[in-house]
């Protein structure tokens, strides 16, 4: 009995493997009968996604290919000079954060102390330094595939006043004293953690929404940073979260992010899709101004669709914008990213193409973020502030990719 019970279980084992193996086949095969594309190419280095921070647990932590340099579209015509003040903002956070911001700090000091000794700087001396200390990885999504999109942003501007007048008639706010934070990440393990909440009755409810703060004046005057003379124009602030305020006096004041009510962004241009206010082949944020500056008694309607609204602050030494990694951003040079599979700080090389069909192809540091800037490879480029860097972000929405600079593990 025991020998018949032995090759029965061996015979049960073998047919287990079999169809094992079988649906293995079956789910790696694409329509199109080949492996699909996240069987990566023999023989390439593929390594997890580096440390980040906490991610829920349907979130799909990315995976990185090592290639070599000359496999980087265009990466000899870029210069690295241009570059290098973005990197030493990000190397900063790096080498005096109080805590390990990306796995291996040791390697990350390291290179960065080398791009801060550079005492020429040039192409060739920031690119040598670079190459010597990183090396560059493609970048997967859980798809397995390499593309994603690239939009832009910019600094928005507006027209502005410290005092209420007839022509500045337009709130811009503070963050409220009573927007509070509510973290329950100390309470449970939670894919979204942080809420801007309020307290009435003793309860802790959600804060204002859009439409309350528009519609039934629930924020004093007191919390007033600034009075805009175009409510268009403090809506392009809030989508982009930073701007430059023009005083009567032509003075210019630099506005940072400062907080948001904690509930989701519902792009404009989805909006008016939406209700088919707008013409099939556009949406872009020139189209999307276009439209309400010629429909401007529908504007405030239609502005509270969108639930999300941020505060602002005056910039400190009137530096900015600030990015989400706390350094003032360099047009074409910074990139916001999903930073819970891109680690703020981290060096990319970048490929994409701005709206004309110009290629972007070139050295970029991620520090920033945005509430639709969500998945693995997925980018918004900061263009600057201006009419000419309005009108490159507004409508830039692009294809790419981007390269990963992992610095060497092992000291030089």
């Amino acid at each position: 009995m025991r020998e018949k019970s032995f090759y029965h279980g061996c015979a049960v084992g073998v047919m287990a493997v079999f169809f094992i193996f079988f649906i293995y086949l079956l789910f790696s095969i694409s329509e199109d009968g080949s492996l699909r594309k996240r069987q990566f190419a023999e023989n390439k280095e593929i390594i997890p996604a580096i440390s980040v921070e906490k991610i829920g647990k349907s979130d799909y932590v990315p995976h990185f290919e090592k290639v070599s340099y000359k496999d980087l579209p265009g990466f000899q015509n870029d210069n690295f000079a241009e570059a290098y003040p973005a990197l030493l903002k990000s190397c900063d956070k790096i080498l005096f954060s109080p805590r390990d911001r990306l796995v291996k700090k040791v390697y990350w000091d390291q290179a960065c102390k080398a791009l801060a000794d550079i005492k020429l700087v040039t192409d060739s001396t920031v690119r040598n330094v670079i190459t010597k200390y990183f090396d560059p990885f493609l970048v997967y999504d859980k798809n397995g595939e390499t593309v994603g999109l690239f939009t832009g942003y910019y600094s928005a501007g507006l027209n502005a006043s410290y005092k209420k007048t007839e022509k500045y008639k337009y709130p811009v706010y503070k963050l409220p004293a009573d927007a509070l934070t509510l973290n329950t990440d100390a309470f449970a393990d939670c894919s979204r953690c942080v809420y801007t909440v309020r307290v009435k009755d003793g309860k802790i409810i959600p804060y204002y929404t859009t439409a309350d703060i528009m519609k039934n004046n629930v924020i004093s005057d007191k919390d007033v940073l600034l009075w805009a003379d175009n409510p268009i124009d403090v809506m392009l602030m809030h989508i982009q979260g930073s701007g430059v305020a023009v005083m009567p006096d032509k003075k210019e004041i630099k506005i940072n992010y400062a907080g948001n009510n904690g509930y989701n962004f519902v792009g404009m241009g989805w909006i008016l899709k939406s209700l088919d206010l707008l013409e099939n082949g556009k949406g872009s944020m020139p189209d999307v101004k276009e439209w309400l500056e010629k429909n401007s008694s529908r504007a405030d309607e239609l502005i509270s669709r969108n639930p999300r609204y941020i505060f602002f602050k005056e910039a400190v030494n009137n530096e900015g914008p600030i990015g989400s990694l706390g350094v003032e951003l360099t047009p074409e040079r910074s990139l916001a990213v999903d930073s819970r599979y891109i680690k703020l700080g981290s060096f990319i090389w970048l490929v994409t193409k701005d709206a004309d069909g110009n290629k972007i192809e070139k050295l970029v540091t991620a520090q920033d973020t945005g509430a639709a800037i969500k998945g693995e490879i997925r980018g918004d480029f900061y263009f600057g502030y201006g009419d000419k860097a309005f009108h490159k972000a507004g409508r830039m929405r692009s294809k790419g990719s981007y390269y990963l600079f992992l610095p060497k593990e092992k000291l030089l």
